[in-house]
């Protein structure tokens, strides 16, 4: 959080929260978590790694983004915030669901509170 522009009592709400919810942090690489709310296997053709170059999204495929971006939206799993109380209290949600199911975020991916985030190099 230290890119974000909290105020002192903001910042003393958030570790309030993070402490409440401490067994939802993974403390290292091996502190993964465990549910047994549900399972699933991937079957793969194989077991290497496959790399390919970061490529443009094709109109057909950019729209199907699109309509899953917008399903996530209506189902509550992308819940844009634009104060600090909305954003406290869906990190509040995701936690208290993590909790529930024995899961666990990783610190050094989460980036709580900005108001514009990096992804895939673009922000």
């Amino acid at each position: 959080m230290d890119e974000a522009k909290l105020t002192s009592d903001q910042n003393k709400k958030v570790e309030a929260l993070l402490n409440k919810f401490s067994k939802c942090i993974s403390l290292s690489d091996n502190d993964v978590g465990k549910t047994s709310t549900l399972s699933h296997s991937i079957k793969l053709t194989r077991d290497t790694a496959i790399k390919q170059p970061i490529r443009r999204i094709n109109g057909e495929l950019a729209e199907e983004v699109e309509t899953q971006l917008q399903q996530f939206s209506d189902d509550g799993i992308i819940r844009p915030s634009s104060t600090f109380e909305e954003h406290y209290n869906n990190l509040h949600d995701v936690l208290a669901c993590l909790s529930q199911h024995g899961l666990k975020i990783k610190p050094q991916k989460c980036h709580l509170f900005r108001t514009a985030v990096k992804f895939l190099g673009y922000e």
